[in-house]
């Protein structure tokens, strides 16, 4: 087991190793390591071989052996052996596994777990490469950015950073242009999808793009621009000249799991320590992201560009129509249905044909004989509790007849009532369908909340 610091040695962030580059002398080196292992929030030191001194610096991944099993684990710290342990109770590093963590990253990673009071691995496996790396790639770079660029962005970048207001509606694609005119750029989006989208536009626009978390080592490398969703705020990014946060208001840039993180204010952090400007991009800014730089650093579109970027929103009132006899087609969902000239995309987040159910004849709730729960309709027909996943046939318990009333309707059943409202094919999305798999031609499309990635347009 790598020997342990005794109660009198300082840890973690209240003493470090000096950080040198590994002497060519046959002295002893000695490396701090965080281990892979969840729930152990201690650093420990180990001898560096002589073999593996070339490959062993700062964010180094490397194998190790505590507590008699194999791990993994990251280099800290690189430096000369502690007088007060004794050089035969260390054990060797035994593998260097690849690259990881820039010292800058690491840095950045001990600020947040101060900050959110989370252990220092946590951190250090966001910023980690999903895969071995062993050596990076040459830089690319598009050349000379093509116009147009965005004026606002330029402004909040010319400012040193700030709050830019941009509308949902609109291309965020001359916004990252604008910045990619300082230098490289570091671009977080709530999703995944989002940042491929973005990548593919970039691309377009020729620059050069890593998408995070697979392209980790092309953004070590160098390139014009480093995109992904939250842990991409903990990418290398070689040459770091501006950081673009989109969507800023969006939770999806907040980690769920402890330590809470929020990739807003790591990209606020990380652009401060290197001295760039970060511009945080939302059509409603978050008050912690106006805080954070200031009242006068907010840009805003004229007020003609903001109400044209705002889609029109209607909403039909339907609470006092009778639940038994309503439909979700509407009539002004019916007129744009009927139209062979519009795409129109309808979006229900309730999976199968119904999920509350009522017989017509007795008005009786579908109930499940086991548990009490309101059972839903499958595809296939068959009920299902969605407590107890007991099944039974579609017949009702107090009277015996086999037709209701959907409460509450599925994707299936909307598909088959916009079908006949429209009188033109349907297409429904399957939300289990790979994103890369092609969307059949339709003028109509019907799905949960999937059908707003894979659709590409409507109208």
């Amino acid at each position: 087991m790598g020997e342990r610091q005794p109660s009198g040695r300082l840890q973690g962030s209240d003493r470090r190793l000096i950080l040198v580059t590994p002497p060519a002398s046959p002295e002893l080196l000695v490396a701090r390591v965080v281990p892979d292992v969840s729930g152990l929030d201690r650093q420990f030191d180990y001898l560096v071989p002589d073999k593996l001194r070339a490959r062993v610096g700062i964010g180094a991944l490397v194998r190790i052996t505590l507590n008699g099993r194999r791990i993994g684990g990251w280099v800290v710290g690189v430096g000369p052996p502690d007088p007060h342990i004794a050089i035969d109770k260390l054990l060797a590093i035994t593998k260097v596994t690849g690259i990881g963590p820039s010292q800058e990253v690491i840095d950045l990673s001990r600020w947040a777990s101060v900050r959110w009071a989370g252990p220092l691995r946590a951190f250090l496996v966001s910023a980690s490469p999903p895969g071995a790396v062993i050596a990076l790639p040459a830089a690319a770079s598009g050349g000379v950015v093509p116009e147009p660029v965005h004026h606002g962005a330029r402004q909040v970048l010319a400012a040193g950073g700030g709050v830019l207001r941009l509308p949902p509606a609109a291309d965020v694609t001359p916004v990252v242009l604008a910045a990619c005119m300082l230098g490289p750029v570091l671009v977080v989006t709530p999703s995944v999808h989002q940042a491929r989208m973005v990548a593919i536009r970039l691309r377009r626009a020729g620059r050069t793009v890593a998408v995070l978390p697979n392209e980790w080592a092309a953004a070590a490398g160098g390139v014009d621009v480093v995109i992904g969703a939250r842990t991409a705020v903990w990418a290398p990014c070689a040459g770091l000249r501006s950081v673009v946060v989109l969507d800023e208001h969006d939770e999806g840039l907040q980690d769920e799991r402890q330590p809470t993180w929020h990739a807003r204010d790591v990209a606020c952090e990380r652009a401060r320590r290197a001295g760039v400007p970060v511009m945080l991009v939302s059509p409603c800014p978050s008050a912690t992201a106006v805080a954070s730089v200031g009242i006068n650093n907010v840009v805003r579109p004229s007020v003609g560009d903001e109400r044209a970027g705002w889609p029109i929103v209607e909403i039909v009132d339907r609470t006092r129509e009778e639940p038994w006899q309503r439909s979700l087609a509407t009539s002004a969902l019916i007129r744009h249905l009927r139209d062979p000239q519009r795409q129109v995309v309808c979006v229900l987040n309730t999976t199968g044909r119904a999920r509350l159910l009522a017989c017509r004849s007795c008005r009786a709730m579908q109930r499940c004989e086991t548990c009490e729960a309101a059972v839903a309709q499958r595809d296939d027909g068959q009920f299902v509790c969605g407590r107890c996943s007991k099944e039974r046939p579609p017949v009702c318990q107090a009277c015996g007849a086999s037709a209701f009333a959907a409460l509450r309707i599925g994707v299936t059943r909307l598909r088959e009532e916009l079908e006949a409202a429209a009188g033109r094919p349907v297409v429904a999305i399957d939300a289990k369908a790979a994103d890369t798999e092609a969307v059949p031609d339709a003028g109509v499309y019907v799905g949960t909340e999937a059908a707003l990635h894979r659709v590409r347009r409507a109208d």
